[in-house]
């Protein structure tokens, strides 16, 4: 059983919504006060994800997608992790990022990561 942390581990993005809010040219006027507010204890964890979620408002997926797709991935790691399902691991990917970087890993037998809903 391989279980694995996907950002900053099996990518070079150490995480992924810091990465989105700097694609979309919001983190520091967004991402960072609510991370900073967060770490202070200011506001909750709800509240944190909430202010967040809340930039990504009208992204369409086809952003999130395409900027995921460009992430790469640590050298390697494809390699080692079809390796492991040759010699028949089972391999759990663990995120606190989002399912649209972590379905673009391949060999993964289960998933735990913040799912994308995106409505209209």
């Amino acid at each position: 059983l391989l279980v694995a942390d996907v950002d900053g581990t099996l990518t070079r993005v150490t995480s992924i919504w810091e990465h989105l809010l700097r694609e979309l040219g919001k983190w520091e006027s967004h991402g960072l006060p609510n991370l900073t507010a967060y770490t202070k204890g200011e506001i909750d964890y709800a509240e944190f994800a909430r202010l967040d979620s809340q930039v990504f408002k009208g992204v369409s997926r086809s952003f999130f997608e395409e900027t995921c797709a460009r992430i790469e991935r640590r050298p390697g790691m494809d390699m080692l992790l079809k390796r492991l399902k040759k010699r028949g691991a089972v391999i759990a990917l663990i995120s606190s990022g989002l399912d649209v970087i972590v379905n673009q890993i391949p060999f993964a037998d289960f998933l735990i990561c913040n799912q994308l809903v995106f409505e209209d």
